[in-house]
C-alpha cells in the first residue's frame, strides 16, 4: 500500500491532518482551531462568535489556529474571562484634588467635583474667597474676613455694632454725653468719635 499521506500531505490542506485509508483516497481533517473539508482550512476566529468566550467587558484577540487571548479593556481588571470594574476612588482620591469629591465611573476616568466653598476642574480646587464678591454678604460697614471651606466671618466696623450681617451705628452722645463734657455739645458722627462743642459761655476742647 502506498502511504499518500507522506507525499504533499495527501494533498490536504497544510493545516488538515492527513490518515492513510488502504486502496482508498486518504481522509483529511481540519486541524483543531481550523474549519473546513480538509482539503481547504481556513483559521475559525472565535471572536467573531460570543467574544470569543471573553467577558463583555474584554478585548478578544483572535490567534490563527490556537484559543483566542482576552485581555480586560482599560478601567477594568480580570483575567480577561472575568472583568470587574476598577474603583479608581479607592486609590488617591481617584487623583481628584484632596478637597474634591471623586466618583466612580464604570470603565471610565472618575469624576471629580469640587466641594463647596471651592472652585475648579477637580483635580485642582481653590478655596473660593466670598469677601471678594458683595462683601461676602456683610454689611457695607462691616470687615470680611475670609473663611475656608465655610461661610466668611462678619464683624462690624469700630464705631457700629450688630451681627455684621447688619450693623448700625453707634451713638455715642447718648452714653456719658459721649465723653464731651457736661457743658458741652455732643454730636454724634456715624461710625467716628462725636464732635464735642463747649455750650455757650464756656471754653475749652468740649
Amino acid at each position: 500500500d502506498i502511504d499518500e499521506c507522506a507525499i504533499d500531505n495527501g494533498g490536504c490542506d497544510t493545516n488538515a491532518a492527513c490518515q492513510n485509508n488502504v486502496a482508498q483516497a486518504p481522509t483529511c481533517s481540519c486541524r483543531p482551531g481550523y474549519e473546513g473539508d480538509g482539503q481547504i482550512c481556513a483559521d475559525i476566529d472565535e471572536c467573531a462568535v460570543d467574544n470569543g468566550g471573553c467577558d463583555q467587558n474584554a478585548a478578544c484577540q483572535n490567534n490563527v489556529g490556537q484559543p483566542a487571548t482576552c485581555a480586560c479593556r482599560p478601567g477594568y481588571q480580570g483575567d480577561g474571562q472575568t472583568c470587574s470594574d476598577i474603583d479608581e476612588c479607592a486609590v488617591a482620591n481617584g487623583g481628584c484634588d484632596t478637597n474634591a469629591d471623586c466618583q466612580n465611573n464604570q470603565g471610565q476616568p472618575p469624576n471629580c467635583t469640587c466641594r463647596i466653598g471651592y472652585e475648579g476642574d477637580g483635580q485642582t480646587c481653590s478655596d473660593i474667597d466670598e469677601c471678594l464678591d458683595n462683601n461676602g454678604g456683610c454689611d457695607l460697614n462691616a470687615t470680611c474676613q475670609n473663611n475656608i471651606a465655610q461661610p466668611p466671618i462678619c464683624s462690624c466696623r469700630p464705631g457700629y455694632e450688630g451681627n455684621g450681617q447688619t450693623c448700625v451705628d453707634i451713638n455715642e452722645c447718648d452714653t456719658n454725653n459721649g465723653g464731651c463734657d457736661l457743658n458741652a455739645d455732643c454730636l454724634n458722627n456715624a461710625g467716628q468719635p462725636p464732635t464735642c462743642t463747649c455750650q455757650q459761655g464756656y471754653e475749652g476742647d468740649g
